[in-house]
């Protein structure tokens, strides 16, 4: 039961709950959903940012379940009045849209459901239209070997190199951005990269040997490509900016036309070590090289 010293204490917590309850209210906070145009799927990793009635900015990413929030603990949340609002997130096109917040706006809500205060603000993401599959090959059609790239129907055959040397073994960077290939215009074969559509030619090996067959890591970091600048053919790797060139393959024969698996963790290769060309493999830092073809006969030109 309760004595008449402890009543008033409970007369002082009821208003302090109350003013604090009221006090979070009137704070604001602004959370929704991100989800994807065409089916509806939460959209975890977007990036919501906004510029309010104010000119102050933030940001913040939705979780695995397409959430996200504003509030106190992560940042400023939108002042009232319009606010400008760009969603972003890989493989979707970028939205951006202009929403009233108001904190204020829910006829529904009531100190039951604190939450019920809170602006919402859900918006979806439109799928990126994929772009058309292209294929990049050699051509001599020229007078010279050239890089050309063409729809994968064969339409829209495109020259992207034009130079009186030869360019050849053109490889895709994994997100399709870049292209490796070998070119002979200073001299001697050497590993150049250029852009999706011919620009940016940039050479990103300089030695007297003969560099060539480049070929990317998934993840776009790295080219394997054979070399011959330590008097026989190696295997050797860079990093995408031609820095970091390393010997992976170290054998006194043969060692030619670098593959790649598709989870980068290996590297296939075609090597003379046994008397004929033969299929190897090893590890992606050059390690553990193992035989994987015994015929007498050339095997060669692997590939995942």
């Amino acid at each position: 039961m309760l004595n008449g010293r402890n009543r008033p204490h409970y007369r002082l917590v009821i208003p302090i709950v109350l003013g604090a309850a009221v006090a979070f209210l009137f704070s604001g906070c602004m959370w929704g959903f991100v989800t994807d145009h065409d089916t509806g799927a939460p959209i975890g990793g977007a990036t919501v940012s906004y510029t309010d009635a104010n000119g102050d900015t933030d940001s913040t990413t939705t979780n695995a379940n397409g959430l996200y929030s504003f509030d106190q603990a992560v940042g400023p949340y939108p002042a009232r009045g319009t606010a400008d609002f760009e969603i972003s997130a890989p493989g979707y096109d970028t939205l951006t849209t202009t929403r009233l917040v108001a904190y204020d706006d829910n006829p529904n809500a009531t100190l039951a459901n604190l939450s019920s205060f809170w602006e919402v603000r859900n918006f979806t993401l439109q799928p990126t239209a994929a772009e058309p599959a292209k294929i990049v090959f050699s051509s001599a059609r020229d007078g010279n070997t050239e890089i050309y790239v063409m729809d994968a129907d064969g339409s829209g055959q495109t020259r992207l190199t034009t130079n009186p040397a030869y360019d050849a073994d053109p490889a895709w960077s994994p997100d399709g951005s870049k292209i490796a290939f070998t070119s002979a215009r200073d001299g001697n074969a050497e590993i150049y990269v250029m852009n999706a559509n011919g620009s940016g030619q940039t050479r990103l090996t300089t030695n007297p040997a003969s560099d060539e067959s480049p070929d990317w890591s998934p993840d776009r970091s790295q080219i394997a490509f054979t070399t011959g600048r330590d008097g026989n053919l190696e295997i050797y790797v860079m990093d995408d900016n031609g820095s970091g060139q390393t010997n992976l393959s170290n054998d006194p024969a043969g060692d030619a036309e670098p593959a790649w698996s598709p989870d980068g963790s290996k590297i296939a290769f075609t090597t003379a070590r046994d008397g004929n060309w033969e299929i190897y493999v090893m590890d992606d830092n050059g390690t553990d090289q193992a035989r994987l073809t015994h015929n007498s006969a050339l095997d060669n030109a692997a590939d995942w």
